[in-house]
């Protein structure tokens, strides 16, 4: 092997070697998220960061739950309302269906309680109460 190759080596080697460090470290850096699930397992909502502020995301786990109303976000004492229907995602790179609330918040603070509140299509009141939960870990994801 020849020393230009040793060299080309080494930088791959090293590249590698970055991607599950800067992952640990972005794992075991980053806040925790917010998450629950309603009594009836339909509908799981999610407090996380879109990279400048925060969102609550509600996601219908099961076909056929129609469009929520009257969204709420309670932040402690603090009441977010956002009134008619819920705002659908539509953003091109995530071809997930869920429904959310820019609350701009900042990310979850200790000691305080975070429930999520909307009217589901049958007409009855949800509230689902939010828990600490780390994002899962994997080694590879690069992003």
């Amino acid at each position: 092997m020849t020393s230009k190759s040793r060299k080309i080596l080494g930088v791959i080697l090293i590249v590698l070697a970055m991607i599950p460090i800067s992952n640990a470290v972005k794992y075991f850096t980053s806040p925790p998220i917010l998450v629950g699930y309603s009594e009836n397992k339909d509908w799981k909502v999610e407090y996380v960061s879109t990279g400048h502020y925060w969102e609550a995301q509600l996601f219908p786990l099961k076909q056929g739950l129609g469009q929520p109303e009257n969204l709420v976000f309670i932040e402690g004492n603090q009441r977010n309302e956002y009134p008619g229907k819920g705002s659908k995602n539509e953003e091109p790179n995530d071809a997930r269906l869920y429904y959310y609330c820019n609350t701009l918040g900042s990310s979850p603070k200790d000691n305080v309680s975070y429930k999520f509140e909307f009217i589901s299509n049958n007409g009855q009141k949800q509230m689902i109460n939010l828990k600490r939960q780390k994002e899962e870990f994997s080694i590879w994801k690069i992003f």
